[in-house]
């Protein structure tokens, strides 16, 4: 809804790839970035497996940036299973 809105249009930045892959992990400016959306797919066979993968990629995204820069980051993460938040 928000990647529409003029009022973020600079401010938000949608990358395509997977965080821990460091060439994905390069583009995103992890450090300045204030919060960091992890968006999943909702079509995939392995729900439970997804879900998993997506609050691990979080984790290590919050603790790599908080290790090298002192600052914590919001982060927002689609997940398919009610039992996986």
């Amino acid at each position: 809804m928000f990647f529409n809105e003029p009022d973020y249009d600079k401010r938000v930045t949608y990358i395509n790839g997977n965080p821990m892959i460091q060439t994905s992990h390069k583009r995103t400016c992890l450090k300045d970035a204030e919060t960091c959306i992890l968006l999943t797919n909702k079509n995939s066979k392995d729900a439970i497996g997804v879900d998993h993968n997506n609050i691990l990629i979080g984790l290590a995204m919050k603790k790599y940036v908080y290790a090298t820069c002192q600052k914590n980051l919001r982060i927002c993460m689609q997940l398919i299973k009610p039992e996986s938040k």
